[in-house]
């Protein structure tokens, strides 16, 4: 049995030369970064750095487009299910195209548009309200209720997202 120790240590420890090729250098630190690197999409190279965003390709219409709607959403708040008809109506041909690169379907085109849409919306109105909630009394509730309205946009057009919209909004 003390014969089998010396020997199971040996087999078990990781060898100097493949710890060489590790940016961590067989450390345990190291170890642990190179796994979380591998399962996180691999090492960084220059194209996951610099490459372009998935919706980058919509025409510059339907981006004008994505800007009005957004600064109505920040303004007036119009109900989730009319900004999604809307923008499936605007921009029936950009989805299609999108879809098409992205080898998708154009529901999940819209979906992460429509999720991007609410998240700036809220976005923009936390920064407008945030000198009227601190100062407290009937504008803290306007601006409270601006908010949630934001809020509860945001949870219902993530309801609305799947694996693949979730991706291309957050890309």
């Amino acid at each position: 049995m003390r014969a089998l120790i010396p020997a199971l240590i040996l087999v078990l420890a990781p060898s100097m030369a493949a710890a060489q090729h590790t940016s961590g250098a067989g450390t345990p630190m190291g170890d642990l970064q190179d796994l979380n690197r591998f399962a996180t999409r691999g090492f960084m190279n220059q194209w996951s750095a610099t490459r372009p965003a998935r919706l980058s390709t919509l025409s510059e219409d339907a981006q004008a487009w994505l800007s009005v709607t957004t600064e109505r959403q920040i303004l007036a708040a119009p109900a989730l299910p009319q900004v999604r008809a809307e923008l499936e109506e605007a921009l029936a041909d950009d989805l299609q195209k999108v879809a098409d690169e992205q080898r998708m379907k154009p529901k999940d085109v819209s979906a992460a548009l429509l999720l991007k849409i609410m998240k700036d919306a809220r976005f923009w109105i936390g920064l407008d309200t945030r000198e009227d909630r601190k100062k407290g009394g009937e504008a803290a509730q306007v601006a409270m209720t601006r908010l949630k309205e934001a809020d509860a946009n945001v949870k219902a057009a993530m309801k609305l997202q799947t694996h693949a919209s979730l991706a291309l909004a957050m890309d």
